[in-house]
C-alpha cells in the first residue's frame, strides 16, 4: 500500500514538473510557407564578422541555393542600432549587401535598456513579421560561421513537422579566422577540425578527460578516436524555428533574449514542438568569441556532470549524446 502511494506521489511530480501547466497547442491549423527568414542583430565589429565570415557561409551554394532549389523564398533581416546605422555604409559597395539592404531595420539603445532587453526587442519585432508572413525563422547571429550544406539540411528535415530544430555549437578563438578568410573549405569536418584547433576556454575545459573542467557548466565531450568527438549540452540553441503567437507571448513576458535558450527552449521540449541534432554531419556551425569576452572561469575539480541545475530541459537534453566528426 505504502508502495503504490509512494509511486502516484512520484508520477505526479513528474506530470507538474513535466507539462502540467502549459496549455494544450493545436498547430494543426497553423500553416506555414515556403519562407525562410533569416534574422541578425548586429553593430560594431560584429557586423564586419558578418559580411566576411557568416554571410557567406550562409550564401554558400551548398545552403542558400540548395533550398532555393527546392522552392523555398529566401529574406535577409538585419536589425542594428540606431546609433550605428551609418556604419553600414561602408558596406555598401559589399557583394553581399544586396541581400540585406532591403530589409533593415534599427532598434533604439539607452542607458535605460539593457543589451538583453534591446536584443528582445528586435526578436519580438521580428517574430511579429514571421508569425503575420506564415514564414520560418532562421537564427543567424553576425558571430556565427555555418558549415556547408547544415542550413538546408535541416530545413529539410523540418519542413512540415512544425518542430524546431535546435543544436549544441562550439565557441572558438578568433585566431580561427586565419584559416577561414579564403572559405577554401566549410565542410562540417573541417570546421570541426578547427574548432578544436582554436577553441575558447569554454570548450578547451569541456573536456571530460580534464582533471580541472567546465563540464558543470553545461557543455561537455569525449574524444573517442582520432576524429570522432561524443558531446553532451543541456543548452542547445534552436536555430531554425516555426514561430507562433504563444512564442511571441513569452518574449513579452520576460522581455529577455537570454530566455531563447533557456525559458523559451523549456517551453519548446514541454510542449514537444523542437528537434535537437546529434550530429555534425547534419548541422554544424561555430561561434567566435573575443578575448573581451573570454574572462578566465573557475574551474571545477573531478566534474563531470550539469549539476548547478535542475531544470526540466536541462536534464532532457543532458541525457543524450551529439557527434561531432573532424577530418
Amino acid at each position: 500500500m505504502l508502495t503504490r502511494f509512494k509511486n502516484k506521489i512520484i508520477n505526479f511530480s513528474h506530470f507538474v514538473g513535466n507539462s502540467c501547466f502549459l496549455n494544450r497547442l493545436n498547430l494543426n491549423q497553423v500553416k506555414y510557407k515556403k519562407l525562410i527568414y533569416f534574422y541578425t542583430l548586429s553593430w560594431g565589429r560584429y557586423t564586419n564578422i558578418f559580411f566576411k565570415y557568416g554571410l557567406p557561409s550562409i550564401l554558400d551554394k551548398t545552403n542558400l541555393s540548395s533550398l532555393m532549389d527546392e522552392g523555398y523564398e529566401v529574406k535577409f533581416f538585419f536589425y542594428t542600432l540606431e546609433d550605428n546605422i551609418s556604419e553600414l555604409e561602408e558596406y555598401k559597395e559589399n557583394e553581399n549587401y544586396k541581400y540585406i539592404k532591403e530589409n533593415i531595420k534599427t532598434v533604439q539603445h539607452s542607458q535605460d535598456i539593457s543589451i538583453r532587453e534591446l536584443a528582445a526587442n528586435a526578436l519580438k519585432d521580428f517574430l511579429s513579421i514571421c508569425i503575420e508572413d506564415k514564414a520560418v525563422m532562421f537564427m543567424a547571429p553576425p558571430d556565427t560561421v555555418f558549415s556547408s550544406s547544415s542550413i538546408s539540411n535541416v530545413v529539410k528535415s523540418s519542413y512540415g513537422t512544425k518542430k524546431c530544430f535546435a543544436s549544441a555549437f562550439p565557441r572558438v578563438s578568433p585566431d580561427i579566422l586565419e584559416n577561414l578568410t579564403l572559405r577554401s573549405d566549410y565542410s562540417p569536418t573541417s570546421l570541426v577540425r578547427l574548432a578544436f584547433k582554436y577553441p575558447h576556454t569554454s570548450l578547451e575545459f569541456a573536456d571530460e578527460c580534464k582533471e580541472f573542467n567546465l563540464c558543470s557548466s553545461g557543455m561537455s565531450y569525449r574524444k573517442i578516436d582520432k576524429n570522432l568527438y561524443s558531446v553532451t549540452h543541456t543548452l542547445p540553441t534552436p536555430f531554425l524555428v516555426y514561430p507562433i503567437i504563444e512564442d511571441l507571448k513569452l518574449f513579452e513576458k520576460y522581455n529577455d533574449f537570454n530566455m531563447w535558450d533557456r525559458d523559451w527552449l523549456s517551453f519548446l521540449v514541454k510542449t514537444n514542438r523542437v528537434k535537437v541534432s546529434g550530429s555534425s554531419d547534419l548541422f554544424f556551425c561555430i561561434e567566435l568569441t573575443f578575448i573581451d569576452n573570454n574572462s578566465t572561469p573557475e574551474l571545477n575539480k573531478d566534474k563531470y556532470y550539469f549539476s548547478k541545475s535542475n531544470v526540466f530541459h536541462h536534464r532532457v537534453c543532458g541525457s543524450f549524446s551529439s557527434v561531432w566528426r573532424s577530418k
